[in-house]
């Protein structure tokens, strides 16, 4: 009788394994389709923000020689214009700090549309009163974010379990989850 039972239990193993090979193929796929597609997407955004961020910046360096190259009772204003100056040109070195806004693009396609059960994110199953503990870990410094998303986990759950129907958020439009598979997603861990 025993040896029935390691005939079972060495089919299940071995049917988790192959369970576990289709969910690491069906995630590079997604990876490999959608979250490219994804950065190109950003970076034609990025294009613009950096293009529209640099005629702000150049006007406001028009602005700074006219406002303040005369000696009138203006200092309040040039003070302003130099402060927007140095923002702006602050908001444009992010803009153009590529390799850090890729990754951050592609690990977010990853985690919401290549995420199978949805893990570290306000989606996860589980009890609605408490967050996934990837999520409070990143969050543990701020005590403000973490009971934002318990409010908001609360009230999304309700008083279910799950709120995730094959992989994606029950609240998405059908339609819209149409779309997503069709373009190679697998999961939809995202509210809108």
């Amino acid at each position: 009788m025993s040896s029935k039972k390691t005939t079972a239990r060495k089919k299940s193993h071995s049917k988790n394994r192959k369970t576990q090979k289709l969910v690491k193929k069906d995630k590079k796929k997604c990876e490999n389709t959608k979250c490219k597609e994804w950065l190109k997407d950003a970076a034609k955004i990025d294009a613009n923000m950096i293009k529209e961020e640099e005629k702000r910046y150049n006007e406001l360096i028009q602005t700074e020689k006219k406002v303040c190259s005369s000696n009138s009772n203006k200092s309040d204003e040039c003070e302003e214009i130099k402060r927007n100056i140095k923002y702006s040109k602050k908001e444009l070195n992010s803009l153009k700090n590529q390799k850090k806004r890729q990754k951050y693009v592609l690990l977010k396609c990853k985690e919401g549309l290549c995420n199978i059960g949805c893990k570290g994110t306000i989606v996860e199953d589980g009890n609605p009163t408490l967050l996934p503990t990837s999520l409070s870990k990143t969050y543990k410094k701020s005590k403000a974010a973490i009971d934002f998303l318990k409010k908001t986990r609360k009230e999304i759950f309700g008083k279910k379990t799950s709120v995730l129907h094959d992989d994606f958020y029950e609240g998405l439009d059908p339609n819209y989850v149409k779309k997503l598979k069709k373009e190679g997603a697998i999961s939809g861990c995202f509210l809108r």
